[in-house]
């Protein structure tokens, strides 16, 4: 088989993908011409739904923002229940592929519909990144790739089970060939089984050359399971098969020196060929984004763009040294501090914004939650850096926990009690969330925490290990002991401390 990042193919892929360049570059030159051109198609697809014919036929961007509301989640689910059980699309013409899930801000889960359109966008940001990584990014040789793999530790349900499936067309066929992980390790429900599977096909690959992964610290922390683990891995691999829960898994013949280099070196000779780790970065990502660097100094660590699972937002291109928006697939409005709204070229740099968003799958001015600042432009084109979302939601490793789902859980236990919750980081891979309160039952821990277990990703932390189990804390005084540190540690009047059920740190010393 031909390399995958021969000359041959290198050329190839830059013909196959220059007119998708060309096309964005341009974009990015004129980004108001290239809004006005996206908001047309999507107005269109307005237009043409349920959704729109209720509100009124939309034709300029000023009508559009005058007659359609800002809408978040909770606002539109009660259609998205009645799609999911009608088989129908209220939001757009196109039928819709699957529902995928996420954790929602009042409940357990949202589920997010995917068009082809909205598929197509996913697959279209990818191949930017592609090209942009083969004309500035490391030499590439072999092309074995990692790409992520989110594990369901439930019943497999009709969603996105890894993340290549964003890919579609002619780069899902592709690069299939270049995967190193087969699509049934989604399978495995046990988490430790699942670190097992995983890391036989990671080791068995020598190649390997390009991981992709979203939260860094489930990655170190399959690491770490390597190195607690590579007597028994080593015995598989010497095997060159796996039986792991019912499902049989195959890997390349291993010669005896590669063995010895998995039983006594770094993880670095491991992988000799390692060019390029794509990881989130920001925010709550940076410890471990930061320690796959120490693990990896001769390694390309490119942080991931902003991608929500409602549509792409911004990918990285190296140039730009920073994060370019999408503009040619998602129609951007912003909402500055002062309450204003503003389009994607009317942004100044050093601003913070609220990001809203209009997708290829029908959500119309839909508030993601997420807030961005504009670092600097990149071809007449602001920059977007993801600056957290808000005080609403904690997400140390992904589990997205929002305020008001922590609120609908503590209402279910019908108590007048204080509580409390409030995230804490052991390391760059660990952390649980503490509860703080002034009820005294010994069940409450339990209690909480399988609450906590219903959201999605939350679960998915927990059965990772990169999230322990909830801790409780009882103090008959509670609330007092939290106003006090709020006051001496925040600077807060007493007056304007307003109730809440979340905070993004805690002092121990208010607690003894």
């Amino acid at each position: 088989m031909i390399s995958f990042f021969s000359p041959l193919i290198k050329l190839f892929l830059r013909l196959l993908l220059l007119p998708r360049e060309l096309f964005f570059n341009k974009a990015l030159k004129a980004p108001r011409e290239a809004q006005e051109k996206v908001f047309k198609r999507l107005v269109d697809t307005f237009n043409s739904s349920s959704y729109g014919k209720e509100i009124g036929h939309i034709n300029s961007i000023k009508e559009f923002q005058e007659k359609v509301p800002l809408v978040g989640f909770d606002d539109i689910s009660h259609h998205i229940d009645k799609m999911r059980e009608k088989m129908s699309n209220h939001f757009s013409p196109s039928p819709v592929l699957f529902y995928e899930p996420t954790s929602g801000s009042s409940g357990a889960k949202k589920y997010i519909p995917y068009t082809l359109e909205l598929k197509s966008a996913f697959s279209q940001m990818f191949s930017l990144w592609v090209i942009d990584l083969i004309k500035n990014g490391p030499s590439f040789e072999t092309g074995k790739f990692y790409f992520s793999v989110s594990p369901q530790f439930k019943d497999t349900e009709d969603v996105l089970q890894d993340d290549s499936d964003y890919i579609d067309g002619f780069f899902s066929w592709f690069l299939r060939p270049f995967f190193v992980t087969p699509k049934k390790i989604k399978l495995i429900k046990d988490p430790i089984l699942f670190k097992k599977a995983l890391a036989l096909h990671l080791l068995a690959e020598k190649d390997l050359e390009i991981i992709s992964i979203w939260n860094p610290s489930t990655f170190t922390i399959l690491l770490d399971y390597i190195e607690d683990n590579r007597e028994e891995l080593i015995i598989d691999l010497k095997k060159g098969t796996s039986v792991i829960e019912g499902h049989s898994f195959k890997f390349k013949a291993i010669a005896s020196e590669r063995i010895e280099t998995i039983r006594k070196s770094s993880l670095l000779e491991i992988w000799p060929r390692l060019k390029l780790i794509s990881s989130w970065g920001d925010l709550e990502a940076k410890p471990g984004f930061k320690k796959l660097k120490k693990i990896f100094p001769s390694v390309f660590i490119q942080a991931k763009g902003l991608l929500a699972t409602e549509a792409p937002i911004t990918i990285p291109i190296i140039a730009s040294n920073s994060f370019v928006p999408l503009l040619e697939s998602i129609f951007f409005e912003f909402i500055s501090e002062d309450g204003k709204l503003h389009l994607l070229h009317e942004l100044k740099g050093g601003e913070l914004y609220q990001l809203v968003i209009t997708t290829p799958s029908g959500l119309y001015r839909y508030l993601l939650g997420d807030r961005i600042k504009v670092p600097h432009f990149y071809k007449e084109t602001p920059c977007l850096e993801f600056m957290g979302r808000g005080d609403e939601t904690s997400d140390l490793f992904g589990e997205k926990l929002h305020r008001s789902f922590l609120t609908s859980i503590l209402q279910e236990l019908k108590t007048e009690n204080y509580y409390l919750f409030f995230p804490t980081r052991i390391n760059e891979d660990h952390g649980y969330y503490t509860l703080l309160t002034d009820n005294q039952d010994e069940n409450l821990e339990k209690l909480i925490e399988g609450s906590l277990m219903k959201a999605y990703h939350y679960k998915v932390a927990r059965k990772l290990g990169t999230l322990g189990p909830l801790k409780t804390i009882y103090k008959k005084d509670m609330n007092e002991r939290v106003l006090s540190y709020m006051q001496e540690k925040k600077g807060m009047k007493l007056g304007d401390i307003k109730p809440s059920v979340l905070l993004d740190s805690f002092d121990d010393k208010f607690l003894t």
